[in-house]
C-alpha cells in the first residue's frame, strides 16, 4: 500500500498499490531511428534536451526503480510518426534497430539492478493510435499481474 499524507489537513489515506508498469504508447523511437523530415514536435527532437540525455536515458530513467516496469509499445503501421515507415537506419531493419535499443536499455538496468523495459511492436494497428490488440493482450493483462515477457518484435 503506498500512504499519502495531506499536511494542510493532518489526514492520512491508503491507496492501492501503485500501477504494475507504464506504457507509452506511439510515442517515441530515439532520434538516431528517424528520418531528418521529422519536424513537428519540438518536444521530440529539442537539441538543448537531448544534448544531454538521449531517448535511451530516458527509456532508462522511466524504467528504473525496483518493481518498475516500463512497457514501450509501437505501431509497426503508424502513419505519423514512430512506426517502420518513419525509420530510418538503413544498416538495421526496422525490427532488429527496435531490438537493439530495447537491449541496451535492459541491459543498462540489469547493470544498475534496478527496473525492466520492455518493447512489443503491435502489427494490428493502421495508424497513429491505441490499439484494441495491445489494451487487451498486453496492458490489461500486466496491470491484472501478468509478467512482461522478453521484448517481442515480430518479424518484417
Amino acid at each position: 500500500m503506498t500512504w499519502i499524507k495531506h499536511t494542510s489537513s493532518q489526514r492520512s489515506c491508503k491507496l492501492p498499490n501503485p500501477a504494475r508498469g507504464h506504457f507509452p504508447v506511439a510515442g517515441t523511437l530515439p532520434l538516431y531511428l528517424r528520418g531528418d523530415h521529422y519536424n513537428h514536435d519540438l518536444e521530440q527532437y529539442f537539441q538543448a534536451l537531448y544534448a544531454i540525455a538521449g531517448y535511451k536515458d530516458l527509456y532508462v530513467l522511466g524504467a528504473a526503480g525496483r518493481g518498475r516496469l516500463q512497457v514501450q509499445i509501437l505501431n509497426r503501421h503508424d502513419d505519423c510518426c514512430f512506426g517502420e515507415k518513419q525509420h530510418t537506419l538503413e544498416a538495421l531493419p526496422f525490427s532488429e534497430a527496435v531490438r537493439e535499443y530495447a537491449s541496451d536499455v535492459q541491459n543498462t538496468l540489469q547493470h544498475i539492478s534496478a527496473g525492466k523495459f520492455v518493447v512489443y511492436v503491435d502489427d494490428s494497428a493502421q495508424y497513429h493510435q491505441i490499439p484494441s490488440q495491445a489494451i487487451q493482450n498486453i496492458i490489461l493483462p500486466i496491470l491484472a499481474g501478468a509478467k512482461a515477457t522478453e521484448t517481442p518484435v515480430s518479424p518484417m
